[in-house]
């Protein structure tokens, strides 16, 4: 009796451990699956193909792109904007961006907190920066306010930082969206985040709004570049409107601007 108890025990922890193993193997397959990645030359030709403003110039060394732009978005902006309680001149200046980026980023294996100052960069040659203030608490697009009929935030969802005239957005950067995508579909790539990930408007495939974003505002599927499926991030309607972390590895650090 004590023997046939003892088998059936051992059976049964050997049955619990293929068990264990198996869903170990399934989560390795879902993790490489999310990570599959595109030769460097397909990566290169959907960088090169991504609508670019004539103000950026695009590089590659290898495995690595490089962005440079003055930041200056290719779309009109404000003549006044708002900034507390009075009016300012816009503030927009040329800067100096030159970011050097992974081809085939990699998803880390925890998200990094995207800081205060540029998050990525748009097609339009302007930077994207987290969805918050410079208190890094409040959410400029519900905080947006007007001042003898200038805006805090344009209808871009952008607006340059006072002291040193880098316009960035917000949000979804209404005025490169309403020029590439179309009603019905997938929305177009608007540029990349730091790690290296591409980013898009707010449609999803068939031009539903995403209902799977992670805490970064990214999933794993299909889009126009890459129609076998990549880790992307969208800009949305709703909180957070732009990523708040990067879901890839990342190497380069940004300084806050002075506001």
């Amino acid at each position: 009796m004590f023997q046939k108890s003892q088998s059936k025990s051992i059976q049964a922890v050997k049955w619990v451990s293929m068990l264990t193993l198996l869903v170990a193997l399934s989560g390795c397959v879902s993790v490489m699956s999310q990570e599959s990645t595109v030769s460097n030359a397909s990566a290169q030709s959907v960088v090169q193909s991504a609508g670019w403003s004539n103000n950026v110039s695009i590089s590659f060394n290898g495995d690595t792109m490089t962005i440079q732009s003055n930041g200056v978005p290719s779309h009109e902006t404000l003549d006044f904007y708002a900034i507390g309680n009075r009016v300012i001149n816009n503030p927009t200046s040329a800067q100096n961006y030159s970011y050097t980026l992974p081809l085939q980023p990699q998803l880390a294996v925890t998200p990094t907190n995207a800081g205060a100052g540029i998050i990525g960069i748009a097609i339009s040659g302007a930077a994207f920066f987290n969805p918050y203030e410079g208190d890094q608490v409040t959410y400029a697009l519900e905080d947006n306010f007007e001042v003898n009929g200038a805006p805090f935030i344009d209808a871009c969802n952008g607006h340059a930082t006072p002291n040193n005239g880098m316009y960035h957005y917000h949000g979804i950067p209404y005025c490169i969206t309403d020029a590439v995508d179309s009603s019905g579909q997938h929305s177009k790539l608007v540029g990349y985040l730091l790690d290296g990930f591409s980013i898009y408007g707010p449609q999803d495939v068939g031009g539903g709004t995403p209902t799977n974003l992670d805490a970064c505002n990214g999933h794993f599927g299909s889009t126009p570049e890459f129609p076998e499926g990549i880790y992307h991030y969208h800009t949305s309607e709703a909180r957070p409107y732009v990523p708040t972390c990067y879901s890839g590895e990342i190497t380069i650090t940004q300084r806050p601007p002075r506001r």
